[in-house]
């Protein structure tokens, strides 16, 4: 029985290492893309791997409309050199985030256009007031997903290159 079990045991497949794109701090620059105008705009962020979707601060100011008939959001926020980032876009869904003790929350969804250490993605945020946080944008694990390994006790290590050019 013994002889068995460790043989059972040396044949399990053990999962490989983790094979990221780009192995980043959990705190960063990205670099996004403004569909108003098409300007880049580099923001501190926090990677969070708690967080299921990224978010993005809009100080809890945002104007909702509709475009050919769809729900369509217009933002403009202020990165941490001042730089004014303005965003337009199509609202591809609505989010009801859960904390606790405090009431649920709908948050619109948006697609934006991001780049994380010379990675670029097209990802969903939410649109909340993260005024009181210390970083205006998270990035969750939808956008972090197979493609950017945390290193928890690092920050600002990714290239600060971008994507776009």
């Amino acid at each position: 029985m013994k002889r068995f079990f460790l043989l059972s045991l040396l044949t399990l497949n053990f999962p490989q290492q983790a094979s990221a794109r780009i192995i980043a701090g959990w705190i960063e620059q990205a670099v996004f893309v403004s569909s108003k105008n098409s300007s880049e705009t580099p923001f501190e962020v926090k990677l969070d791997t708690g967080a299921t979707t990224s978010s993005f601060n809009t100080g809890g100011k945002f104007e909702e409309f509709k475009r050919g008939g769809k729900p369509w959001v217009r933002f403009s926020v202020r990165n941490h050199d001042n730089q004014l980032f303005e965003i337009e876009s199509l609202v591809v869904r609505y989010a009801i985030v859960k904390r606790t003790g405090v009431p649920a929350e709908k948050r619109p969804v948006i697609m934006l256009k991001s780049c994380l250490g010379g990675f670029e993605k097209d990802s969903e945020f939410t649109l909340t007031d993260r005024s009181d946080m210390d970083y205006a944008v998270l990035i969750g694990r939808n956008f972090m997903q197979s493609d950017v390994l945390v290193d928890s006790g690092q920050t600002k290590i990714t290239s600060t290159q971008s994507c776009f050019k």
